[in-house]
């Protein structure tokens, strides 16, 4: 009996008695009776009709039912009153497949999920093997009904062979009975042919003795008693000629129905010869069957060893899945906690920043001090150039003023020597920022483009790298404090 998945029958109320016999009522509605179900029973020829369909449903998963085969179904179970509701009771059928089918596929999947139904797969693998079993059954049933028939056939041969070999010896034994009595007539007729002659001989001299002794009536009763004599001789002869001409024509006769038989023979024999040929092929083909069979019960078993072999895989891979599930949370984990320190990276950049913006105001504050030192140096410049000019009658005046320009000068290319120190340390300042400004960027691209793993090594490198203290610079080597 084949595997039914559902109960069509009652779920689409066509009827609830499993008996083949049993009457189905008309699926439609009486308006007479408010909307009630029609009493009418459909037809015998509908009813077996319709009971196929719902059996051809019941082997089949709801949501492979179509459309097409419920407006069949539906015209089957509509009476002569009722056939325009066709379409209404095929969109309610439809609405119930369509439940029928879900309610289906949630409860294989709760089943799936509970572990009390095979896999796809191994549902692939038994629909496979159960295919496989029922092609080998029928044919084994269709080679064993062969080999039946031709062994039939075989039997029914052989038996027409030993009749006719029969009736060929029986031909064959009434043959050699013609042929000897052939032979026989064939003795009897050369012996009437010498008793014909010899009476022929005692005429001829019984007629010269007549004539020689002319004893007349002797000579006459002689001559009529060997006439008789002859007269039945030439009968006994002819009636012995039609007996050999009768019996050369059954001769002929039982040699062509012996002929006939020879060539009834050799086709039987051709037939029993043929038979067994085909007896033979099916007995190779049955046993290229049977070994087709072996090779199928050997690709079934190796099917069912890759399906335990794929569960195990599965299984390994669920264990694989959960192991990688917990190292994805500690590197989330880890993530969050190196964005949190990124984030303090963030604000120590701030902070740089800030300094920068701090020393950049320092040093514009420099800058106009520098411009008015050397606005004073210009003054400067022009008081000294009021003392040479004043002084120029002295030489001692002059000394001193060349002596207080020299100074001045000096103090000039002091202050520009500082000014140099200060933009030289302002343009490290920058790069340094600059510097500290990539270095973010590059970890916040390493953190978001390397591996976790990776960038945990790579950040502690990192982490390492910036907790080293900087070598302090001195002025020496163009470090030192910018002058305020």
């Amino acid at each position: 009996m084949a595997q039914t998945y559902w109960d069509p029958a009652n779920l689409l109320q066509v009827t609830d008695n499993e008996s083949p016999g049993a009457d189905i009522q008309c699926v439609g509605r009486a308006q007479s009776a408010f909307g009630a179900r029609c009493r009418w029973t459909v037809k015998e020829h509908e009813r077996a009709a319709a009971r196929s369909l719902v059996t051809q449903f019941a082997t089949r998963r709801p949501g492979a039912v179509t459309t097409d085969e419920l407006r069949r179904l539906a015209q089957y179970c509509l009476c002569q009153y009722h056939g325009r509701q066709q379409g209404d009771t095929v969109s309610r059928w439809t609405r119930v497949v369509r439940r029928a089918a879900e309610q289906h596929d949630r409860l294989l999947a709760t089943a799936r999920a509970e572990q009390r139904l095979p896999t796809p797969e191994a549902e692939d693998v038994v629909s496979v093997k159960l295919e496989h079993e029922r092609a080998l059954a029928a044919a084994g049933a269709r080679s064993a009904e062969r080999v039946g028939a031709l062994e039939a056939d075989l039997r029914e041969a052989r038996d027409k062979f030993l009749s006719f070999e029969k009736s060929y010896v029986q031909l064959r034994a009434l043959l050699g009975m013609t042929q000897k009595e052939n032979g026989d007539l064939s003795l009897r007729a050369a012996e009437a042919e010498r008793q014909r002659d010899a009476l022929r001989e005692r005429l001829e001299k019984a007629v010269d003795e007549a004539a020689a002794n002319s004893d007349a009536e002797s000579t006459q009763q002689s001559i009529a008693m060997l006439e008789a004599r002859v007269r039945d001789l030439e009968g006994e002869r002819a009636s012995l000629r039609e007996q050999l001409t009768a019996a050369s024509d059954n001769a002929v006769a039982r040699q062509e129905g012996v002929d006939r038989l020879s060539k009834a023979v050799e086709g039987l024999e051709h037939d029993k010869a043929s038979l067994q040929q085909e007896l033979k092929a099916a007995s190779h083909e049955l046993e290229g069957r049977q070994t087709e069979t072996d090779r199928l019960s050997k690709a079934v078993t190796d099917l069912q060893q890759d399906k335990f072999s794929l569960q195990e895989q599965l299984k390994a891979a669920l264990t694989r899945s959960e192991d990688k599930q917990s190292a994805v949370d500690r590197l989330s984990r880890d993530v969050d906690s190196l964005r949190a320190e990124n984030g303090k990276l963030r604000i120590d950049r701030h902070t740089a920043v800030d300094k920068l913006d701090a020393q950049q105001k320092a040093f514009d504050s420099l800058s106009n001090e520098i411009d008015s030192l050397r606005l004073e140096n210009g003054g400067l410049r022009a008081d000294r150039d009021g003392a040479l000019n004043s002084l120029k009658s002295t030489a001692l005046e002059r000394d001193a003023a060349r002596d207080e320009a020299s100074r001045l000068a000096a103090g000039l290319e002091q202050c520009r020597t500082e000014l140099e120190i200060g933009r030289g340390r302002n343009a490290e300042l920058r790069e340094r920022s600059a510097a500290l400004g990539l270095r973010v960027s590059t970890l916040e691209a390493s953190v978001a483009t390397c591996s976790l793993h990776g960038f945990g090594v790579w950040f502690g490198r990192q982490s390492r790298k910036l907790a080293r203290p900087s070598r302090s610079r001195t002025a020496g080597d163009g470090g030192g404090a910018v002058p305020m």
